[in-house]
């Protein structure tokens, strides 16, 4: 799933080599995400649980890369029912080698932790 510009995903999408289109999430933030840690979880939280609702859900683990994630979302990342990767590159770097390695592991493996 993702929530950046176009042209970050489309590079990040075609350095990954993926086999599929990853799904892209609106970021439509309501009063109540304004006292979250993580900005776009409320976003986030709402639309999977929408897809979910909807039978579209077909997905086996989720890949979060932001500049912030706070403790927020790890919270809610232990409670979820799917594996999920967050990756958190600091803003002066931006997203490095290590973080794209991260996400092709985490992508390839058969036996995902449950969250990292």
């Amino acid at each position: 799933m993702a929530t950046s510009p176009e042209d970050v995903l489309d590079r990040l999408e075609s350095q990954l080599k993926l086999d599929v289109t990853p799904l892209r999430v609106a970021i439509t933030p309501v009063p109540d995400d304004e006292d979250q840690q993580t900005p776009k979880l409320g976003s986030v939280a709402r639309w999977l649980n929408k897809m979910e609702a909807e039978g579209a859900a077909d997905w086996d683990g989720i890949v979060w890369v932001d500049d912030a994630l706070g403790t927020d979302v790890h919270d809610w990342a232990h409670q979820y029912h799917k594996p999920i990767l967050l990756e958190k590159p600091a803003p002066e770097e931006g997203l490095t080698e290590g973080h794209v390695v991260a996400v092709q592991v985490f992508i390839n493996s058969e036996d995902r932790d449950r969250t990292s």
